[in-house]
């Protein structure tokens, strides 16, 4: 079963933590409707947390879209930016679905369908974990099946809350950015065991 995240209800913590202990479904697809379910307690203040209503449906919404046509590198990377630099402003959410709209609808399209739970800061952290990973899956050629992809959205919304929990404690993180797997190489041999070209194999 993939992780679920809550969002501490505490609006001076404003934590996000991952929740692993769901149960339900069975077989080999089991679809889950999450509908005003707490989770607790908070590892940050103890406090209770937020599971976003219909999750499964936006993290579909992603997968569909990193999976299909991507936008081009430049476009994600100028949302990226911008979204990262409205994380400290008191802007509103139609104020950033717009400025995204104007880089690339498509974008703004899927960005409108995340759940707005807790402060603004939060959505915000979303949409860059969402964004930071299509940019991720465009420069490293991932390719997954749909539950990998929602594992790595999720990896990505925990690590952009804990820059979030750093910045607010006014730690500086000065360590550049890692992948959490190593880049292959066009031209090295495939990981898939062929033989061929990385170019020539999974990578075409």
């Amino acid at each position: 079963m993939s992780t679920f995240v809550a969002f501490c209800e505490n609006a001076s913590c404003g934590a996000i933590f991952p929740v692993t202990n769901i149960i339900g479904g069975s077989g080999t697809v089991a679809k889950i409707e999450m509908t005003g379910c707490r989770s607790g307690s908070c590892p940050s203040c103890g406090s209770w947390g937020q599971i976003p209503d219909g999750v499964y449906t936006y993290s579909n919404n992603v997968v569909q879209f990193l999976t299909g046509p991507q936008e081009s590198l430049t476009a994600l990377r100028k949302i990226e930016a911008l979204l990262r630099s409205f994380r400290n402003q008191p802007l509103t959410r139609d104020e950033v679905l717009n400025q995204v709209r104007a880089i690339a609808p498509q974008v703004a399209g899927v960005m409108e369908t995340a759940p707005t739970v807790g402060v603004t800061q939060q959505w915000i952290q979303i949409l860059i974990a969402f964004v930071t990973l299509a940019i991720a899956i465009q420069t490293t050629y991932f390719k997954a099946d749909s539950d990998k992809i929602e594992k790595k959205f999720i990896e990505h919304l925990l690590q952009e809350n804990r820059e979030l929990q750093s910045s607010k404690q006014g730690v500086l993180n000065s360590q550049p950015y890692r992948r959490s797997t190593p880049k292959i190489s066009k031209n090295s041999k495939c990981t898939c065991g062929s033989g061929k070209k990385y170019k020539r194999c999974c990578g075409a």
